[in-house]
């Protein structure tokens, strides 16, 4: 058993692995002071499992999560566009397809693909994105063209996926006048969609 424990090695930011585990402490905390005993074993296993699919998925080659993120972008589009024309109503607002009798929101999976997908496109043309030209191209328009499909019957989540990907941009090291002419460009949008809403 503890040859199993020393054979375990977090790679990647350690950061983000503190963040993990202080914030999972944090909430066991939390739920024995206001749940219980009972509620705390329960939450214990969702975190346990939790961690151990990071763990899992965190071993895995970025290579592969490049290739997935291609693919999972493009599905992501169609589904979302596929909204537009058999997309199911409910609560007066058609986000969700229904497949083999299982409904979901593909916005959902566009949340992550698009993160992904522009992750991959950042990484691939680091030295070309320096141009205004070839970031619009590469990396802006792909986290636009996933907004814009959602806008029409989601604005909060659009609004949502586009600052994650403004989020993305910025840990990525984007260049910073770049991302002030787009964070003000988007809050015009988004108070001139809003006026013209109402």
């Amino acid at each position: 058993m503890n040859l199993q424990i020393k054979n375990i090695k977090l790679l990647g930011d350690k950061a983000i692995w503190t963040s993990v585990f202080s914030l999972s402490l944090f909430s066991l905390l939390l739920v024995y002071s206001t749940e219980g005993i009972s509620d705390l074993i329960r939450h214990g296993f969702k975190l346990f499992l939790g961690i151990f699919c990071m763990y899992i998925v965190h071993k895995i080659k970025f290579k592969y999560f490049s290739k997935l993120g291609q693919l999972s972008y493009f599905i992501s589009v169609i589904l979302l566009i596929l909204v537009f024309v058999i997309g199911v109503s409910v609560n007066g607002a058609s986000r969700w397809l229904s497949i083999a009798g299982q409904q979901f929101q593909p916005s959902d999976i566009a949340k992550i693909a698009v993160l992904v997908f522009m992750a991959r496109q950042i990484s691939k043309n680091r030295d070309r994105i320096n141009k205004f030209s070839i970031f619009f191209l590469h990396v802006l328009s792909p986290l636009l063209l996933i907004c814009i499909l959602v806008l029409p019957n989601n604005f909060s989540t659009s609004a949502l996926i586009f600052i994650n990907g403004l989020v993305l941009m910025f840990v990525s090291k984007v260049r910073f006048k770049f991302l002030i002419s787009i964070f003000f460009t988007a809050i015009f949008t988004m108070f001139s969609i809003y006026f013209l809403a109402k």
